[in-house]
């Protein structure tokens, strides 16, 4: 009995031995951990020029990553090649990061985590400019940017010429001069060869964006100042606003480059039909003895 008892205290003895020397399991798990020293973000450089080589200053620069299902490379961003709803994300999310030109046009988008990112250019006077970069991290990417498509600007307010309140609602159009006819309002459409908008309607700006392009058309939509903005290349274009309850608006403006050229619109309102007249309703006793109808008595 008594060597049994050694036994098991030299068997406990033992285990209290081997438990001190071997870490806690949960210690294990932890052992051997990255420290984090693989790089995580990248940079996005270059320089943004005009004509014939011209630094733009001031030039707004965004940068969106995006995830992997979206094709890696568009080229210059064209609305109707790129996926169904990107556009509008684009429009509703705020971009990841963003800058400005420098004075020699160069600009600098630091510590963005790896990926693939779509950038975006714009300044004053002339068309934005996208295309799809992606960083690797730990490198630095050099994208420079040629803006193309210089333009002008045409707007003012529309108004009511009775009463000079703005009016909302109003659709404006600038439409080049060509051989094909331009856009005519028939009803409350708005209609062109193989193409016609409800003016009564909200349109969304991106989907009518791909729809007018290859027609050259610019259009907008007064909000309740009144006030609208086109912006076309420099040229002679015919301008239309419409709105329900007016006379259509034609008239012809030319639009300078890098320049606001101001035209207010007045619009007439249509005559309101007359009220019908009504006739007096005619007791049955009226009706059975004639009255009313030129009878004499």
């Amino acid at each position: 009995m008594r060597s049994k008892l050694i036994s098991i205290l030299a068997a406990l003895t033992l285990c209290l031995l081997l438990g001190a020397a071997l870490p806690a399991l949960a210690d294990q798990t932890v052992v051997g951990v990255y420290s984090g020293n693989l790089p995580f973000t990248g940079d996005i450089q270059g320089k943004v020029t005009v004509g014939t080589g011209t630094y733009v200053d001031g030039a707004l620069v965004t940068a969106w990553r995006i995830g992997a299902s979206v094709p890696p490379a568009w080229g210059v961003w064209d609305k109707k090649d790129l996926p169904p709803g990107i556009a509008k994300r684009f429009a509703k999310n705020d971009p990841l990061t963003w800058t400005t030109t420098d004075g020699g046009g160069a600009y600098t988008l630091s510590n963005l985590p790896g990926g693939t990112y779509v950038i975006s250019v714009s300044a004053p006077w002339y068309l934005p400019w996208r295309a799809t970069v992606r960083v690797a991290p730990g490198s630095t990417v050099t994208q420079n940017v040629y803006l193309r498509g210089e333009f002008g600007s045409v707007g003012g307010v529309v108004y009511d010429v009775y009463n000079n309140k703005p009016l909302n609602r109003a659709t404006v159009v600038l439409f080049t001069y060509s051989n094909q006819p331009g856009p005519l309002l028939q009803g409350n459409q708005l209609k062109m060869k193989n193409w016609k908008m409800d003016i009564t309607k909200d349109f969304e700006e991106e989907e009518l964006d791909v729809q007018i392009e290859s027609r050259m058309l610019r259009i907008a939509r007064t909000d309740e100042t009144g006030v609208f903005v086109l912006n076309a290349p420099p040229g002679t274009y015919q301008f239309l606003a419409v709105r329900p309850g007016y006379k259509p608006v034609h008239k012809v403006v030319t639009v300078a480059a890098k320049k606001l050229t101001r035209m207010d619109v007045g619009m007439t309102g249509l005559p309101q039909p007359a009220p019908k007249k009504v006739e007096p309703q005619k007791s049955k006793a009226q009706k059975a003895n004639g009255y009313g109808y030129g009878n004499k008595h």
